[in-house]
């Protein structure tokens, strides 16, 4: 499976929106590029190339949340049972893996892998945001 990427772009004409597909590092620019028309040993030509910010790239996790949303690095998420509450997803270059971490406003939960929050029957998850845009999500109530 080739990883899918996302970043919000810096182009005048769509700045500020998220751009999908493929990603293109650069020493310290980051594009992403949305499909591989043609290519071959000598050259690549590609349908879009959109330059994005480097703090905003995103991985796909591959799944998706309980209304078909697509989950990536960075998206905050909505979980229930009984209860509610919030996890961040993120990779873990230690544990080569993603994770999530629980937002929680009186102490320090630790992170879990991903797959232990997902694995589950009983619990529901969905994407209410991410990082980038909503980080009024993560601000600890006081």
């Amino acid at each position: 499976m080739i990883p899918k990427y996302r970043g919000i772009s810096v182009e005048p004409n769509d700045e500020e929106k998220w751009k999908y597909g493929y990603l293109i590092e650069d020493e310290k620019e980051s594009f992403i590029i949305n499909q591989v028309i043609e290519s071959n040993e000598q050259y690549i030509t590609i349908g879009s190339w959109d330059p994005v910010r480097p703090d905003t790239v995103s991985q796909s996790i591959g799944l998706y949340d309980k209304n078909g949303k697509e989950i990536f690095e960075g998206d905050i998420l909505e979980v229930t049972d009984k209860h509610s509450w919030l996890e961040v997803v993120s990779y873990s270059q230690e544990k080569a893996m993603f994770v999530t971490e629980e937002i929680n406003r009186e102490f320090k939960v630790p992170e879990i892998p991903l797959y232990d929050l997902l694995d589950s029957t009983f619990l529901k998850f969905k994407v209410i945001g991410n990082i980038y845009e909503d980080p009024e999500l993560l601000e600890v109530a006081e």
